[in-house]
């Protein structure tokens, strides 16, 4: 990665109807990256019309984009045939400033545009995995320093060169290592235990956290943690919550459960191993809150039934 050069770059005939119509300015940078032939992870490319490097690449060889959602922890399809239902319920706004998968049939050194990252202040992680591309305000810091209030489980990189993910990075000395410029604009694979905000030792102290948010602690308790292994509210596969209350540990198993009493007003519930009918829920763990041990749970109706612990 060789830096990158920042531009204002405006609304087609902007200037020729500013009178009547006004015009927007959007701010971008123009990117200088290194593409291997295969899969490259690489920040804010969703589309081959961002090239601007000359001949030695076209669209036709940009194959596949791939972006990815970390709050249901899935793919989408951002080119060819893009999965608009899949973005719309993310947003490109904030799918253009994450890293992206892209796949090129040559290798070859080039530029393309991409939207001006966010602030480091502002780069949000959720429980799970995160795609994260490296900014040039991350450089000359180490990831230890960027962790700001997240807990970092994994920490990978893609070796295009090799089409292989790197060693887990927690687990050696790479997260004392500065990020040089020569990561700037690569992506990197981050998961978390909980959703988190990165940042550095410089940043200030926030407020505690609102009433019913992950920040508050259960009642009576001054320490607590929790971490769900389906990253949240994800009925289709059946998660584990790990939780730890002033150094008390426990663990809890997500469980299909039906309403015994469905004529009722409350809910009434009896475990099963698998379950079907309109009284056939799965009994959801979370951490979004610590407020009593009943907000760690959540009955969700299995409309095609539920076995082991997960919706089928």
């Amino acid at each position: 990665m060789r830096g990158m050069k920042k531009e204002i770059l405006f609304g087609a005939f902007g200037i020729l109807v500013v009178s009547i119509l006004g015009f927007v300015i959007a701010s971008q940078i123009e990117m200088n990256i290194s593409l291997d032939k295969g899969w490259n992870l690489i920040y804010g490319f969703g589309n081959p019309s961002q090239l601007s490097g000359g001949d030695e690449i076209g669209e036709e060889n940009i194959k596949a984009i791939y972006g990815f959602n970390p709050i249901i922890q899935e793919y989408i399809r951002m080119y060819p045939n893009p999965e608009n239902d899949k973005i719309d319920v993310i947003g490109d706004e904030y799918l253009e400033k994450t890293a992206m998968w892209v796949y090129s049939d040559v290798s070859v050194s080039t530029e393309y545009r991409a939207q001006e990252p966010l602030p480091l202040s502002e780069l949000k992680l959720y429980a799970g995995w995160n795609f994260v591309a490296i900014t040039p305000e991350m450089k000359g810091k180490t990831f230890n320093e960027l962790k700001g209030n997240c807990d970092f489980t994994k920490v990978y990189h893609f070796e295009s060169l090799v089409q292989e993910w790197s060693p887990n990075l927690v687990n050696d000395n790479s997260m004392d290592e500065e990020l040089t410029d020569d990561s700037v604009g690569l992506g990197i694979l981050i998961k978390v235990t909980s959703d988190c905000k990165l940042g550095t030792s410089g940043n200030s102290v926030g407020p505690p956290g609102l009433p019913g948010t992950s920040n508050n602690l259960p009642r009576g308790a001054t320490t607590a943690s929790c971490i769900d292994s389906d990253g949240g509210n994800n009925v289709n596969v059946k998660g584990i919550l790990d939780l730890e209350l002033d150094g008390q540990t426990a663990i809890i198993e997500e469980s299909c459960v039906i309403d015994t009493n469905p004529s009722s007003t409350g809910f009434v519930w009896d475990e099963v191993a698998d379950c079907s009918g309109d009284d056939c829920y799965v009994r959801e763990g979370y951490c979004e809150t610590f407020e009593s041990s009943e907000d760690w749970w959540n009955e969700i109706s299995c409309p095609n039934g539920c076995n082991d612990g997960a919706c089928l």
